[in-house]
């Protein structure tokens, strides 16, 4: 997870929801520096990113599929 400013791109495995009170807090400062104090979540939010995309990927074929098709 790489922010904009620091050369991120807007592909799903980049994109991160945050609430705008915690993005001010972030900036661009990389994950593993913000979260630096609280290792247990670093770890967990990077077991996240790992996952498969593939039922995004699914759910994006359906509503596309239906969007289109309505």
């Amino acid at each position: 997870m790489v922010s904009k400013a620091k050369g991120g791109s807007n592909q799903p495995s980049n994109l991160v929801i945050a609430r705008a009170s915690g993005k001010r807090k972030k900036s661009d400062k990389p994950a593993k520096e913000f979260l630096a104090k609280e290792p247990e979540k670093l770890t967990r939010i990077q077991s996240q990113a790992k996952r498969s995309l593939k039922d995004v990927a699914a759910m994006n074929v359906t509503r596309w599929t239906l969007w289109n098709n309505v």
